[in-house]
């Protein structure tokens, strides 16, 4: 498969070779995303606020391990257009990564953290995990 560029499609990053983060649209998407039973990576990110610059640098990260854990479905939440979503998941940093499954905050990192996301995904996105 030559490249794996990605490409942006509505709201929705998707790679060459399939796999998507897709963006959460609203808090009924949000509970749908968590409580689906899968495990349910997302990425809690702000593109206002100049101090995030780290949630634009390990963004290709985030989205590169996608296509490498496929126990796992991988989502974006933008903290600026749904504050109110940020506030349920406690979420005070960006970028933070949450874990969840059944509806559960399962692990969560806080920071972008390339060799510790890759740890939490490892850990907390396995079959048996």
């Amino acid at each position: 498969m030559g490249s794996h560029n990605s490409k942006i499609e509505g709201d929705t990053l998707q790679s060459a070779v399939g796999r998507t983060v897709s963006a959460i649209k609203d808090h009924a998407d949000f509970r749908r995303v968590i409580s689906s039973g899968k495990y349910v990576v997302i990425d809690f990110w702000a593109h206002k606020q100049v101090r995030c610059a780290p949630c634009h640098q390990i963004a290709p990260v985030f989205e590169k391990h996608s296509k490498s854990f496929p126990h796992a479905e991988f989502y974006k939440l933008n903290v600026d257009d749904h504050p109110k979503i940020a506030d349920e998941a406690k979420i005070k940093t960006m970028p933070t990564f949450v874990i969840f499954k059944d509806g559960k905050k399962k692990a969560q990192l806080k920071g972008a953290d390339p060799s510790g996301l890759l740890t939490l995904l490892q850990n907390y996105t396995q079959p048996d995990a």
